[in-house]
């Protein structure tokens, strides 16, 4: 607080010191103009005056109409111009003089023009009416010099103010800067120099700084700060070993933990091209028993209930192969052109057969032109089969599964699939793209290893496009299947 409270100080000196100077630039700016003008004044006093006596000898030789008008019209300019004049103390006695010098003039010309212009009277008093009006100009000449000097007066008074108010602020200026050096540039420096000897990790350093202030607190910390760390340096150095030997072991177990990864999609790869063989022969014979007029209604409803185990054995096993294929980095997409209408068609046509099993219907509301994508054909219906399995799944008997389809003006197609089924919560919907995750009240409905949407969500994003689900309870789940076109 200490060294706030200084710069507060100083900078309010600085801003008096400001202000005052600013003052007095205005001050004597209006004090000289004022000046100024009643020296402009003052020179029209003067001319008019000049002016008055030339009158009065023209009037003196050759009398007319014009040269009294003209009289007339210069005497108010001179009375116009002597009451501008502002009356200080120094002009007012000649101010008095001339406007009772005035008065006179205007009397003595009153009486010229009511005498005959040839007699002795009416030259006496033209020569007293020159006389008086260059009595006049005399006296305007004075103040016009008392102006003059008085000008120079205020000049030089201003110019001495300002250079001692320069100087004053020149050793104020000096001042500040020397103390922001004393009291706060050397101490930073020196906490500065401390705090970089501390981080090069010279402990024993001692930072001096007695200022009484926040830079002497600072410093107290930072010496404290260093004890501190001196003490705890052997600790330090035991925690580093220990830290290095839990490394050594964490790296020994992560290699062990990618060796068993690495053992475990091989042996899942292995047995699934193991199990695809004997089950594959096993739904073949299965379906082409099925087709023997020879076997009664109980064998062939036994035949059935072979073929479809069999099926979900399969698709249990692809499932297991698909996941150890991402795992291992060995899942690959074949891009082709395509037209999207046609897969959807073949999507619908598979999955009829089982959506009439559970009584559902599915509600194909997308009206396709032809429209050519780049995607792969197979795990593009991979993917729309299984969500459309789910949505068959999940969905109450005798529900519907509504297919929409989008398009975006950043050539994009949105794919929509929606059920009337049970929903998900917020929380089985956060995590329900992860593997083997199941919500537990659909763990014993369904059937399966809740690998499915996983593996879909993986497809799409190696096609550049994307699988994203909403879902409220007891209302139903949509999943939107994004491509790129």
């Amino acid at each position: 607080m200490l060294i706030r409270t200084r710069l507060k100080a100083i900078l309010l000196t600085t801003i008096i010191l400001s202000i005052i100077m600013f003052g007095v630039l205005i001050t004597s700016n209006i004090i000289i103009s004022n000046i100024a003008l009643q020296g402009q004044s003052t020179s029209r006093l003067t001319l008019n005056v000049a002016d008055l006596i030339v009158l009065n000898y023209e009037y003196s030789t050759t009398p007319n109409k014009r040269a009294l008008q003209q009289w007339d019209i210069t005497h108010k300019h001179i009375l116009d111009n002597i009451g501008a004049l502002e009356q200080t103390k120094d002009i007012q006695p000649l101010l008095k003089k001339m406007h009772k010098r005035t008065t006179n003039i205007q009397q003595i010309f009153n009486r010229i023009k009511t005498i005959p212009h040839d007699s002795k009277l009416s030259k006496n008093l033209l020569n007293h009416l020159i006389i008086e009006s260059q009595s006049l100009q005399n006296e305007a000449s004075k103040i016009n010099m008392l102006n003059l000097n008085l000008l120079s007066h205020y000049n030089r008074t201003v110019f001495i103010t300002l250079i001692s108010l320069t100087i004053i602020y020149l050793f104020v200026i000096s001042f500040v800067t020397i103390h922001l050096n004393r009291r706060i540039a050397i101490p930073f420096q020196e906490l500065q120099y401390g705090a970089n000897k501390i981080g090069e990790g010279n402990l024993s350093h001692t930072i001096n700084i007695r200022t009484n202030d926040e830079f002497e607190s600072l410093s107290n910390t930072l010496n404290h700060m260093s004890k501190k760390l001196s003490t705890s340096t052997v600790n330090i150095s035991d925690l580093q070993k220990e830290v290095t030997r839990q490394t050594r072991q964490l790296s020994i177990a992560l290699k062990e933990a990618q060796t068993a990864n690495q053992q475990k999609n091989k042996f899942l790869a292995n047995i699934s091209h193991e199990l695809r063989t004997p089950m594959t022969a096993i739904i073949g014979f299965s379906q082409l028993i099925s087709t023997s007029p020879e076997l009664n209604e109980e064998s062939k409803d036994n035949i059935s209930e072979i073929n479809k185990a069999s099926e979900h054995l399969m698709g249990l096993i692809n499932d297991l192969l698909n996941i150890s294929r991402i795992e291992s980095g060995k899942f690959v997409v074949d891009i082709s052109q395509c037209e999207l209408a046609n897969i959807l068609q073949d999507c619908i046509t598979a999955t009829k057969h089982f959506a009439d099993e559970n009584h559902i219907h599915i509600e194909n509301k997308c009206e396709f032109e032809h429209i050519p994508i780049q995607t792969d054909k197979l795990r593009l219906k991979q993917v729309i089969i299984n969500i459309l399995t789910n949505a068959i799944k999940y969905n109450h008997k005798g529900g519907t599964v509504k297919i929409e389809c989008k398009h975006t003006i950043d050539k994009q197609t949105m794919l929509m699939i929606s059920d009337r089924g049970i929903g998900m919560t917020p929380e089985e919907l956060e995590n329900i793209f992860t593997p083997f995750y199941r919500a537990d009240k659909l763990s014993t409905r369904v059937e399966g290893l809740g690998v499915g949407l996983s593996i879909s969500k993986v497809i799409m994003e190696k096609l550049n496009g994307d699988l994203i689900a909403s879902s409220i309870v007891n209302e139903g789940t949509t999943f939107t299947i994004i491509i790129n076109s």
